[in-house]
């Protein structure tokens, strides 16, 4: 049971690392459109994929929708790195009260309230 819940949270907090690193590639791109825009003639044409179909625009129309979305990127990277954050203290807090070690890691420092409990330790590989 302990060791289940655990592996739960650890995968919890491996899918948000992951859903982190893709939103980041993602804002990489758009900031790298955004340079790339920034200063060509406004009334250029560029070329936008939408909804899977390719559709011509200006330069002028294009910059600033990109602009929104990584505006929207950036917000959604910064709520699933608190989200992540939360999660590994989370994390941190259960291997503490039941004692948890990763096979070749060091042990935690038991906090007082894991010390007043008594729990057993539980090794995981």
């Amino acid at each position: 049971m302990i060791v289940r819940r655990f592996q739960e949270m650890r995968d919890e907090k491996q899918q948000l690392a992951q859903k982190i690193s893709e939103m980041n590639v993602e804002k990489n791109e758009h900031s790298m459109v955004v340079d790339t825009l920034g200063p060509l003639d406004p009334n250029r044409k560029a070329w936008r994929l939408v909804g899977g179909v390719l559709v011509e625009r200006t330069c002028g129309e294009v910059l600033p929708a990109v602009q929104e979305s990584l505006t929207q990127i950036e917000a959604v990277v910064g709520k699933l790195t608190e989200t992540h954050e939360e999660k590994e203290k989370e994390l941190t807090v259960f291997m503490e009260k039941y004692n948890i070690r990763l096979q070749g890691g060091a042990a935690p420092v038991p906090t007082k309230a894991a010390e007043s409990e008594g729990g057993t330790g539980v090794l995981v590989s």
